[in-house]
């Protein structure tokens, strides 16, 4: 079985094989998905490391889900964007049933999938014993200011997270995400030009509604004239042929 270790403290993931006699040494069956397993019962030289199961697949590669009991394959009606079924394949409200693995360990899992929760005294190669450049952060303003405990005033362009690159010339240069939802000047101006266009247009709409109004209360007045008129015509007809 295949175990992939991640440590997010130094952004740093590895994998290791584990042979099958360590396997046979463990009950799997005790531990699930979120469960904590010490690391001394995958590996000796891991004794005081504390690693956390977030996940597997089967030899099919099924993946392992949360909240499912049971160590074995199973069809469950799944929603789009749950594990076992991307958002974009379904539509709003659609379900599909779909096989899914249980969260509870079995000797058919292939890849096993742990994060490391407590240190030990010694190094894990290629896992804590170097550190990697943070690459996925934040880039809306709100998180970024929550992540870095910023005030308004500061600027939040300073703390976006950039990687450098070194062109074919040699020529270093740095890329960063762009800042989402940062209200600039030309972004602030925008929005008091859309706010002006958005008044005007409804005084428009306010003239133009009173004037139909006015136009149809002056259509009703005729209508209501003809209308008189005729049944004044009818009436003066009326006496006359009861005068003759």
């Amino acid at each position: 079985m295949y175990i992939r270790v991640s440590y997010p403290q130094n952004c740093t993931t590895t994998s290791y094989l584990c042979d099958d006699e360590t396997l046979r040494k463990i009950n799997l069956n005790d531990y699930h998905v979120g469960s904590k397993i010490e690391g001394k019962l995958l590996n000796p030289a891991w004794d005081g490391h504390v690693f956390r199961i977030a996940g597997g697949q089967d030899k099919q590669g099924f993946p392992m889900m949360q909240g499912v009991a049971a160590n074995r394959r199973v069809k469950i009606l799944l929603k789009p964007g749950t594990i076992g079924w991307r958002f974009y394949r379904g539509r709003n409200g659609e379900r599909h049933k779909r096989s899914v693995r249980g969260s509870i360990m079995g000797p058919d899992i292939q890849q096993l999938n742990l994060v490391l929760v407590k240190k030990g005294e010694s190094e894990l190669t290629n896992l804590t014993d170097k550190t990697n450049d943070l690459r996925i952060a934040p880039k809306r303003v709100d998180r970024i200011r929550s992540l870095f405990e910023l005030d308004k005033n500061d600027d939040v362009s300073q703390y976006v997270v950039s990687r450098e690159f070194v062109k074919k010339d040699r020529k270093k240069f740095k890329k960063a995400k762009k800042i989402q939802r940062k209200v600039t000047p030309t972004i602030a101006a925008r929005h008091v030009k859309k706010g002006e266009t958005l008044k005007v247009q409804a005084k428009a709409r306010t003239e133009d509604r009173l004037a139909y109004l006015a136009l149809l209360q002056k259509r009703r007045n005729v209508a209501r004239q003809v209308r008189r008129s005729a049944h004044l015509r009818k009436h003066e007809l009326a006496l006359r042929k009861l005068k003759a």
